[in-house]
């Protein structure tokens, strides 16, 4: 191959290498059993008490419809005006971090 060709992959590869991942962090009991619950609802959201990005009608909007859908291909639906099986929250957050080599 020539260096033209190798050059811009190898640029390519050391540029995404550079970038940093997304860290995702989640938490449940492990001896649950999921299996019995089927009807969900959100957690009122309190605009007063969140900040920054969840003061964002159009991301909290994207959110809840992609969590809802995921919750729909595991067989869970929206609780249609009774009481849920569980409730569903979400925090969003952000940091700014320089990693120096």
């Amino acid at each position: 191959m020539k260096i033209t060709q190798i050059l811009p992959a190898v640029l390519l590869l050391a540029a995404f290498c550079g970038c940093s991942g997304i860290s995702v962090r989640t938490d449940f009991d492990e001896k649950t059993d999921f299996t019995v619950y089927k009807t969900f609802d959100w957690i009122e959201f309190r605009e007063e008490s969140q900040g920054g990005m969840m003061n964002d009608p159009l991301l909290r909007k994207n959110i809840m419809d992609a969590v809802e859908e995921e919750l729909a291909l595991k067989g869970y639906s929206p609780a249609a005006g009774g009481s849920p099986d569980f409730f569903v929250a979400f925090h969003i957050g952000s940091k700014k971090k320089i990693d120096i080599d």
